[in-house]
């Protein structure tokens, strides 16, 4: 009989929208440990009810942490950030203490710039996840080929 092999992520979200919100309950219902950086009232319902997914007519709640302090969450496995890209520049600092130093950084997010991992955050040093860029010397250049160390959090079962 083989076994399966199962792991423990603890994966935290930044940006409880629709789309952070749905990534957080599909995690925290498939039973990964999962914490939001969240303020206001955002922050207020998920302490007072958990975070809760209406779908096809069926509501589900789960619990998780939340606070609007990351050092308080702690360095996490993956980071979904799920934010408007306008608020990205402000997140990178406030997102620091969820960073460890493996920690993959996932994009699921509008509006990112394919110069993003060049350019952006990672040069300036601020622990987002290794990405494998290559990028084209045309003028106008589609977004480059990336493959990051995200993409192995999915291989747990």
């Amino acid at each position: 009989m083989a076994l399966k092999r199962r792991c423990h992520v603890k994966s935290a979200v930044l940006g409880l929208g629709a789309v952070g919100g749905l990534l957080a309950a599909k995690l925290a219902r498939a039973g990964h440990e999962v914490s939001a950086l969240a303020r206001g009232a955002t922050l207020a319902a998920i302490r007072a009810h958990g975070l809760r997914l209406t779908m096809a007519g069926a509501e589900t709640t789960s619990a998780i942490s939340a606070s609007d302090d990351a050092l308080a969450l702690g360095q996490q496995d993956p980071l979904i950030v799920a934010l408007k890209a306008q608020s990205l520049a402000t997140a990178a600092q406030t997102m620091q203490p969820l960073l460890g130093p493996n920690t993959p950084v996932m994009p699921a997010m509008n509006g990112v710039p394919w110069w993003l991992l060049q350019t952006g955050p990672a040069s300036a040093g601020l622990g987002w996840a290794t990405a494998h860029c290559r990028a084209s010397t045309r003028k106008h250049a589609s977004p480059p080929c990336c493959r990051s160390s995200a993409c192995s959090v999915a291989s747990c079962t």
